[in-house]
């Protein structure tokens, strides 16, 4: 129970110099570390770790899963504070996946009434950073075939074809993300 605690002060951002950095930077990797992991645990193999693809969902037991509610909310309490819409995306995301063994219920139904999720700020920077991952998808399909890029950006580009990029004139930039929220 110790380190939960610890845990959730590291991702609400509480926890005084954590790892020995220092500042708000420090505390947004340390929420990405935490969707990470979550995100591989949840992902059947490596390469669906860094797609856009949806993980497959993971029963917990009562202990575990009232232990992820709790990592989840300190965590948005963390993005709350610093204004981290990545992690908040990201959160929102996983936080369908992981479900309670005999109801079904997920960690986002938990945390459906915190704060982060009122704020129309946040709502209106979370559609700014879709639009912008769609359109960074575009310029990357447009202008680099996936197999020349890095592994961690050719996963981005592999949701928009070559064929579709040049009728993309017309059309409207999508991302998976986008097209589920």
């Amino acid at each position: 129970q110790e380190e939960v605690s610890k845990l959730c002060d590291l991702l609400a951002g509480r926890a005084s110099q954590p790892l020995g950095l220092e500042g708000v930077t420090s505390e947004c990797l340390i929420r990405t570390a935490f969707c990470f992991a979550i995100r591989s645990e949840l992902s059947s193999s490596e390469a669906s770790v860094h797609s856009a693809e949806p993980p497959q969902a993971a029963e917990l037991g009562e202990d575990a899963f009232e232990v992820a509610v709790s990592l989840f909310q300190a965590a948005l309490d963390g993005a709350d504070k610093d204004c981290d819409v990545w992690n908040g995306r990201e959160l929102l995301v996983l936080a369908k996946f992981l479900q309670l063994e005999e109801s079904r219920k997920d960690v986002l139904l938990r945390v459906y009434n915190h704060p982060l999720w009122s704020r129309v700020t946040f709502w209106e920077d979370l559609l700014l950073a879709g639009l912008a991952e769609a359109h960074f998808q575009l310029i990357l399909s447009r202008w680099a075939a996936p197999s020349r890029l890095p592994e961690s950006l050719s996963c981005l580009a592999t949701s928009v074809d070559a064929a579709s990029a040049k009728r993309e004139v017309q059309e409207v930039v999508m991302t998976p993300f986008l097209q589920r929220y």
